[in-house]
């Protein structure tokens, strides 16, 4: 009985695709990404949402070589060759960044480095997968890959619209997780 409502959810979510994959389509510059499943060593190929997150939002799969579409291990030799840019741990991680940072194995890739190891943020939900509120997960991604284009303060405004308008709830900076966001764009 909530026909109406569903589909506003399901255009919201097909703009905000629509919306990033436009904004970032003619960047000049495609940070490689590397996505950390449950384990650091459980990434995303070219058949996972993950793959279609990134590119949406401006980046390159390191991954993208891998055409599983399930999380696939690789192994630590295999993650250093592609010595990615960045990397973005799920939030229901099995490890911390403090693990990570403390593993000499990845102390030469540039992502640890340049200091760009991130968790995808939401104290609320995962945005990494494909739900309702992976639209902010694309939203989030584009404005940590490219804040030239997306600013933390735009990305936050529509955050919080989008559960007080789909979960009729109010969220704060703290429940979103974003403060790497803002630090970044300092």
């Amino acid at each position: 009985g909530a026909q109406d409502r569903a589909n506003e959810l399901i255009a919201f979510h097909e703009d905000m695709m629509s919306e990033i994959s436009a904004l970032c389509a003619d960047v000049e510059t495609r940070p490689t990404v590397y996505m950390a499943g449950t384990d650091f060593l459980r990434t995303s190929g070219a058949g996972m949402y993950q793959n279609a997150l990134i590119e949406m939002a401006g980046g390159t799969n390191v991954a993208a070589e891998l055409s599983d579409s399930d999380w696939v291990d690789i192994s630590a030799e295999q993650l250093l060759s592609w010595n990615p840019e960045r990397i973005y741990m799920v939030s229901y991680a099995e490890y911390t960044e403090a693990d990570l940072l403390n593993d000499d194995r990845f102390s030469s890739l540039s992502a640890m480095q340049n200091g760009a190891l991130y968790t995808f943020p939401s104290l609320i939900e995962p945005w990494d997968y494909p739900t309702p509120s992976s639209a902010l997960g694309i939203y989030w991604l584009a404005a940590q890959l490219h804040p030239e284009l997306v600013s933390p303060e735009e990305f936050v405004t529509v955050a919080e619209e989008f559960y007080q308008t789909f979960y009729g709830i109010s969220v704060t900076d703290d429940d979103l997780d974003v403060r790497s966001l803002f630090a970044d764009a300092a």
